[in-house]
């Protein structure tokens, strides 16, 4: 079951933000690292930093951030015309009640009866942009679908405490171009997602006694 934790129509996510960074929990930019799917780091980073001994990098200035934040709304327009359905914007922390250190915060969901997750993607990386145009999702992306996918429908939503049919990922590569569209099944996901909730469980353990995973030779420079 998931809950609504934060109403970020009354609440600021910067005001939230360190408590959740900083705990027992697992949001889904953080799952690829513990996945051994992010190219920018890995549990041991992210373990530094939510412990304390590393500060968070700051992202709010790479340029991706930037058009994340101020196009998404633009991106949710484009891909509900494509779609010929309905997005709506939670603008809210949810708390997945079965796995209370799992958090999301999700772009959209569709007004549909068997209602999809929305995941908003922009990317200059020519390696993410090729696969998509093959209809293949980067593993990263993937992993963190894998995350929202435990969640279920919360109050409000058509299916109150169903699953969600699936996540859209709209992959914003170019401003004069209409965003990629891939859709990716829950059912066909579901192995994935049970070895990526091990690996997050093993985590939490980990941080709640304060051990720190060992490097893996991934890269922690998000340069």
């Amino acid at each position: 079951m998931s809950i609504i934790l934060h109403d970020f129509n009354t609440e600021i996510w910067e005001d939230v933000r360190p408590r959740y960074s900083l705990g027992a929990f697992i949001g889904g930019s953080e799952a690829p690292p513990i996945n051994g799917t992010s190219s920018f780091g890995s549990g041991h980073s992210l373990m530094r930093r939510k412990l304390g001994l590393e500060e968070f990098p700051d992202l709010s200035k790479q340029l991706n951030v930037q058009r994340g934040v101020s196009l998404e709304p633009i991106f949710l327009e484009e891909a509900s015309k494509i779609l010929d359905v309905g997005i709506h914007k939670p603008n809210c922390m949810l708390l997945n009640d079965d796995y209370p250190f799992m958090i999301a915060d999700f772009d959209g969901i569709t007004d549909q009866p068997e209602p999809f997750i929305i995941e908003v993607k922009t990317t200059q990386s020519k390696t993410k942009i090729d696969l998509a145009k093959k209809g293949i999702v980067a593993d990263d992306w993937l992993t963190q679908g894998d995350h929202y996918m435990h969640f279920n429908q919360w109050k409000g939503c058509p299916n109150e405490g169903d699953p969600f049919k699936g996540i859209i990922f709209v992959i914003a590569h170019h401003i004069h171009h209409p965003p990629i569209l891939i859709e990716v099944l829950r059912d066909e996901r579901i192995e994935q997602m049970d070895e990526l909730l091990t690996k997050e469980e093993e985590f939490i353990e980990m941080f709640n006694q304060g051990i720190i995973p060992e490097p893996d030779g991934l890269k922690d420079d998000i340069s």
